[in-house]
């Protein structure tokens, strides 16, 4: 029976057997670490070190050129280019602000019927508005004058203020514009 006992038991304890592993492994795995960690503080070390000293070589470089490009170009001629560049771009400033009103000769001249002559005009430049007074032969020309400009593109409307008839019609008209007439320039 002890045959037929130990028999089990032996193949219980081949199925459970531990794995050995070889003597040298772990030392061989803590050797590999120890060098890999000292080449990282070496390659760091030399990083610092060596390439600061390279940098700090090649700044000294650009600012010894800088300094030679400073001595080429004199103090008064410095300050003249910082006078035409201030001036160039207060201009580009302001013409980048600037509306249009030279929009309005434009527009008069398209819009103007021949027989009208205006003897006034005043610009209002916070409200875009136009007051014209103008002379015509007849209140029909006036009128037409009057349905020509609220035709016209880039005017919201048209207010007609005094009209006098004598020798001739006589008459006032304030444009309102819109922004989008200050815009651009027309052709």
């Amino acid at each position: 029976m002890n045959e037929i006992n130990r028999a089990p038991q032996n193949a219980v304890s081949e199925q459970f057997v531990s794995e050995r592993l070889p003597v040298g492994w772990p030392w061989r795995l803590l050797v590999f670490s120890i060098a890999l960690f000292a080449l990282s503080i070496l390659v760091y070390f030399g990083v610092k070190v060596g390439y600061r000293a390279y940098l700090e070589g090649r700044i000294a470089e650009v600012d010894a050129a800088l300094t030679a490009l400073t001595g080429e170009v004199t103090p008064e001629e410095q300050e003249q280019f910082v006078n035409f560049y201030s001036q160039i771009v207060n201009l580009r400033t302001v013409l980048g602000k600037h509306p249009y009103a030279g929009n309005i000769f434009t527009f008069l001249e398209r819009y103007t019927v021949s027989e009208v002559r205006y003897t006034e005009a005043q610009f209002d430049t916070e409200n875009g508005s136009l007051v014209l007074r103008g002379t015509g032969p007849s209140v029909d020309v006036a009128g037409s004058q009057l349905a020509a400009l609220e035709a016209a593109p880039g005017v919201t409307r048209v207010l007609l203020r005094d009209v006098n008839v004598d020798d001739g019609v006589r008459f006032s008209v304030t444009i309102f514009f819109s922004d989008a007439f200050f815009e651009r320039p027309l052709l």
